[in-house]
């Protein structure tokens, strides 16, 4: 900013020096109010999330899915920004009994990202405007990990959420029985069958100094896991570069989960699975197949890390004194061939191309703010704090819904994972990610409207399959006819128009 003074300075009277000085100290007066005080570099020792001089309202978030975090985070926006924050709670069975309705007193929702079609569809949620996403000094969308700022939080060619982070399933193994096996890390799924039933063919095993070493395979089955896993195993064999409608056609919306690829991953899980696993009673969740990981009584297991898994209000889960060093943690398996549909039905993978397909958003957490919120300043505010490096480590580590998203999160995973497992595997976990997220090719289960009830279905499917009470083949059949019912209950025009625009098409 220029003043021009040189008017006054050919003046040697009194009163037009006294003038000139007043005039300076006005200038200098307003340069301290309107720039030094917008500066836009803070100081290296500056708090990460400095209070602006944005006035901030009461909001009240809604949470779905877990009551664990509300508190941490109501209590570090009233230190940190000094902010009023009420709390709301609900299971996702209950927002989506509740029609996904958001009353016009909610100002931000935190929710699973596989909802976010669903709230797009019912203009339940609001864009994020650029704003808020191009924030450097909080929101930092430059070091969001690739798919926390693409695949989880936009839908079409809009950002409609900003990230909280998401678990990634990953195979666990004990290097010493793998060592004692005389074999490697399985990298496909035909490699990983043929461990398991290297597994269970053996009956006894023991390692150089005669310590018995576990056999047992663990695959999480309980809880919707059954679905899961499926989706998860047959990934591979139905996406690549370029190939996007893989459960749907995009043009008729006719269900692909009666083809070729799925019945070859239902029939292959359904073999690698013991015995004793028909009896749907000793199915476990993903956390109790990680706690028996880390206690020692299985040699690999289908599960992901949490410091939140090995916590409980009893006191057990796992022993801190006995770390395994031996369990190692691997992306899943993969497929160098994949089913391209058509005339041309399997097809070797590109060999510039990863075999692995990792499912994305299975869980997490994204937020959004309220189409109706009468608070939408501090709303994006919030947002834009939320998922800060210093306050989503202490936030969202609450909730092992929940998992690395930002860059910097890989230095420092031990928050996220807990001491169940060593500082080594930890790092492991982040290489797994940081492997995941340099490439672009993943696997997201459509977020269209009806996506639990579509999930739903084929988790039904699967588990009957699994139970033995139907062959892969028929149960995908039926999974594909109750699929062919939701679309036409919500309209199959309007669904390929939701499918299309979930795969930005």
């Amino acid at each position: 900013m220029y003043f021009n003074i040189s008017q006054y300075s050919n003046d040697n009277s009194s009163q037009n020096r006294l003038a000139v000085r007043n005039f300076v100290c006005f200038a200098w007066s307003f340069i301290l109010l309107t720039g030094c005080s917008q500066s836009g570099r803070p100081d290296a020792d500056q708090d990460e999330n400095p209070v602006n001089e944005v006035v901030l309202d009461e909001i009240t978030v809604l949470i779905i899915g877990d009551e664990k975090v509300g508190p941490t985070i109501q209590r570090q926006w009233a230190a940190r920004r000094d902010g009023k924050l009420k709390v709301l709670n609900k299971t996702q069975q209950e927002f989506e009994s509740d029609d996904f309705a958001l009353d016009d007193n909610i100002d931000v929702i935190i929710y699973p990202p596989a909802l976010i079609g669903e709230l797009v569809s019912r203009s339940r949620i609001a864009e994020i405007p650029r704003a808020v996403w191009s924030d450097t000094e909080q929101l930092n969308s430059k070091e969001l990990l690739r798919h926390a700022r693409s695949t989880s939080v936009r839908t079409g060619r809009s950002t409609w959420a900003v990230p909280l982070g998401s678990p990634q399933l990953v195979m666990f193994y004990r290097r010493d029985v793998l060592e004692e096996l005389e074999t490697s890390v399985p990298e496909t799924w035909e490699e990983f069958d043929a461990l398991v039933q290297n597994l269970r063919n053996t009956q006894t095993l023991s390692d150089g100094s005669g310590n018995n070493l576990p056999t047992a395979v663990g695959i999480p089955l309980k809880n919707g896991w059954a679905g899961r896993i499926f989706v998860s195993r047959v990934a591979a064999y139905v996406r690549a570069r370029g190939k996007l409608s893989i459960l749907f056609d995009r043009d008729s919306m006719e269900p692909l989960i009666e083809t070729q690829p799925f019945v070859e991953a239902l029939t292959n899980l359904k073999a690698n699975l013991q015995d004793n696993n028909s009896d749907s009673s000793n199915w476990k969740t993903a956390k109790e197949i990680y706690l028996e990981m880390v206690n020692g009584r299985l040699a690999v297991a289908l599960s992901w890390p949490s410091s939140q898994f090995t916590q409980s209000e009893d006191g057990s889960g796992f022993d801190q004194s006995k770390v395994i060093d031996a369990i190692e943690i691997a992306r899943l398996p993969g497929s160098f061939r994949w089913f391209d549909g058509g005339d041309t039905g399997w097809a070797a993978r590109d060999k510039m191309d990863s075999p692995h397909v990792d499912v994305i958003g299975f869980d997490g957490f994204i937020a959004s703010v309220n189409q109706k919120s009468g608070h939408s300043l501090t709303a994006h505010e919030f947002l834009k704090w939320l998922p800060s490096k210093a306050i989503s480590l202490t936030t969202m580590t609450e909730s092992s819904r929940s998992g690395p998203f930002r860059a910097s999160h890989l230095g420092d995973l031990t928050r996220w994972t807990g001491d169940a497992i060593s500082p080594e595997t930890s790092q492991q976990y982040g290489d797994v990610i940081r492997q995941i997220n340099q490439e672009s090719v993943a696997f997201v289960f459509p977020r269209i409207p009806g996506h639990s009830r579509y999930f739903n279905a084929l988790d039904a499917a699967i588990e009957k399959c699994l139970r033995g009470e139907q062959e892969p083949l028929a149960a995908l059949k039926e999974a594909a006819e109750k699929w062919r019912e939701i679309t036409t209950e919500l309209d199959a025009k309007t669904q390929r128009a939701n499918l299309r625009r979930d795969e930005g098409i």
